[in-house]
């Protein structure tokens, strides 16, 4: 098995984001500020930004949550009707953008959110390869330099360049 391979496998997804939403829970209980870098593609705001703010995104946000913000965040999960099984979780506060600080509510779905930091420390990385529009059921296979991509945009960040290396 690749390393493609294992970051793409249901097991494996599933459990980077069980632990995803266990430590988004603890730093929401325990009112940390904290900060994450997410997957812009993914990310909804409503209202929707003014399109000279939203431009100003590259492919990969970072939204540092704390005093109102923090108090604002919330964990939403979504149930499959039939099951009652959880099948997306989703990150949403309000936070406010550009120059006039216009307010927007932000939704993350958990699978957007690459990497969460606490002060300076990163506590969490996302190493799963998932599509995050389609329920963990439907979870279908990347080719390679999709993963690839994936792998680049995570690894953007010089403190994460030496953390897959032997």
């Amino acid at each position: 098995m690749t390393i493609y391979e294992l970051l793409e496998k249901r097991e494996f997804v599933e459990a980077v984001h069980y632990s995803l939403e266990k430590i988004i829970k603890l730093l929401l209980a325990e009112d940390v500020p904290f900060s994450i870098l997410a997957s812009v593609e993914h990310i909804g705001f409503e209202p929707k930004l003014p399109k000279e703010i939203s431009d100003s995104f590259r492919a990969i946000v970072m939204f540092e949550l704390y005093g109102y913000t923090l108090s604002s965040a919330s964990l939403k999960a979504t149930r499959d009707i039939e099951t009652g099984e959880v099948s997306k979780s989703t990150l949403s506060f309000e936070a406010g953008f550009g120059e006039d600080d216009f307010a927007s509510w932000v939704s993350i779905p958990l699978g957007a959110i690459l990497q969460i930091k606490v002060e300076e420390a990163t506590i969490f990385i996302n190493t799963a390869i998932v599509d995050i529009d389609k329920s963990k059921e439907e979870i279908v296979e990347k080719k390679e330099d999709n993963s690839k991509r994936s792998m680049e945009a995570l690894l953007n960040n010089p403190e994460n360049r030496g953390l897959f290396e032997k």
